[in-house]
């Protein structure tokens, strides 16, 4: 998993702003058309079935089941003219995206 220096800074900025140390968790969720979606929390509990690192001034926590999705993605924050926000951009090859690129599954 790769994180990008511009979603690094705006993950730092948004803990700042509420108060948290930049803790994030990165989490795949069961949503959207294509079956699972990317999910970035800011954490406080961390458990010990978590796996954990730091990268460039946070901390990353994910829990053992994201993880297995998570080897060929690169997260990165797109400030778009219609919608900001955290992307998940998969390189793996088996990786499907549904039209609107907000969720994504496995051929």
């Amino acid at each position: 998993m790769q994180i990008t220096e511009v979603a690094i800074k705006k993950l730092i900025d948004y803990a700042a702003a509420e108060g948290f140390d930049p803790t994030v968790r990165v989490k795949i969720i069961g949503s959207g058309c294509a079956g699972l979606s990317g999910d970035l929390l800011l954490e406080e509990v961390i458990t010990d079935d978590d796996i954990t690192f730091e990268r460039d001034g946070i901390k990353v926590v994910i829990d053992q089941i994201s993880q297995h999705y998570l080897d060929n993605v690169v997260i990165d924050y797109i400030d778009g003219e219609f919608a900001s926000g955290f992307k998940f951009l998969f390189t793996d090859e088996q990786i499907k995206s549904c039209g609107c690129g907000s969720s994504f599954g496995f051929e």
